[in-house]
């Protein structure tokens, strides 16, 4: 189950929580849209490439090489997107920055996964594990 999702920028944050059951991501209409009938630019979509780019997107600086529909970190500054997750039962935490894309820090039980991390970083008072 997917727990959260959090966009941390300077002096910015958003954070959308999801709940168990069923979750729907639907637009609603607001007075610019209004007479043209559309949920465009919403951000339903961004959702759905935060979500891919936490889960391990491949994404490439390069405008012209990003593949089509990932996030766009070419164009973006640096935003920390962090995914919070169950995996087999146990909390995962998932962050990925647009800067430093190759890097992800995880904050979870990672000692009977197949993939050792690359480094540990304690800060916080929690443990985060670099890949």
């Amino acid at each position: 189950m997917i727990h959260r999702l959090v966009i941390k920028r300077d002096g910015f944050q958003r954070e959308v929580a999801l709940h168990a059951g069923l979750n729907l991501v639907v637009g609603r209409q607001v007075s610019a849209t209004a007479g043209k009938k559309t949920c465009n630019s919403l951000g339903k979509s961004s959702f759905n490439q935060c979500i891919d780019f936490c889960l391990g997107a491949k994404v490439n600086r390069n405008a012209r090489q990003q593949p089509k529909g990932n996030l766009p970190v070419h164009a973006l500054p640096d935003i920390a997107i962090t995914l919070t997750f169950d995996l087999f039962g146990a909390p995962v935490e998932v962050t990925r920055h647009t800067i430093a894309p190759d890097d992800v820090d995880v904050v979870a039980d990672v000692s009977a996964w197949p993939v050792s991390p690359d480094a540990e970083i304690r800060e916080s008072g929690k443990v985060v594990y670099r890949y």
